[in-house]
């Protein structure tokens, strides 16, 4: 079964890139971190709200 040995090496390796990637992930500090305020964006909305297509029909 060459096949499965195949696809266990990629595997195995896959795995290992990938925990070091996370590794590196969490070890550095170059998270952001954003914060939406809501209420701000449907405030705005509400001043600028478009005309309604309807409204332009002549």
């Amino acid at each position: 079964m060459p096949c499965s040995a195949v696809t266990l090496s990629i595997a195995t390796i896959t795995a290992i890139v990938a925990a070091a990637l996370m590794a590196i992930a969490f070890s550095t500090d170059n998270w952001l971190y954003i914060e939406v305020k809501r209420s701000n964006i449907q405030g705005s909305l509400k001043i600028c709200a478009p005309v309604p297509a309807a409204a332009h029909v002549e």
